[in-house]
């Protein structure tokens, strides 16, 4: 999958839209989002590259979701997942062609999540930047 590099502005209104969302989860949620942290991501998201799907997570973080369709020569799917902590840390885990994960912890980077995403799309060689 090559994705658009020119993400339309639809998709970061529905990143801003769903983080908008999030602010106001039911009072049934497991634990509430920290404000401060979705404020940080909502500010990093027209500076993404390529725009991801976002998810709450039960224990009141952010998720960042990046996948590929099966490739039809292998059958295999890749998965990137970025992991947001409300003291600004970051989680990344990512699986390319059925090989066992890659998982790091870093401080966050806006920079360095656009290469993390730019080499995931590029089956793992380092792009050009």
């Amino acid at each position: 999958m090559n994705p658009n590099k020119d993400v339309n502005k639809s998709t970061k209104e529905e990143n801003h839209s769903t983080l908008a969302r999030m602010h106001h989860l039911d009072v049934d949620w497991f634990d509430p989002i920290d404000r401060d942290l979705l404020l940080t991501i909502d500010g990093m998201i027209d500076a993404l590259n390529i725009q991801p799907e976002i998810f709450p997570v039960p224990n009141g973080h952010v998720q960042f979701e990046y996948d590929t369709e099966s490739d039809t020569e292998n059958g295999s799917d890749s998965y990137l997942e970025f992991e947001f902590f409300p003291d600004k840390k970051v989680r990344m885990m990512m699986i390319q062609n059925a090989n066992r994960p890659i998982h790091d912890m870093f401080e966050l980077d806006v920079r360095r999540i656009n290469q993390i995403v730019e080499m995931f799309f590029n089956g793992g060689k380092q792009c050009q930047s």
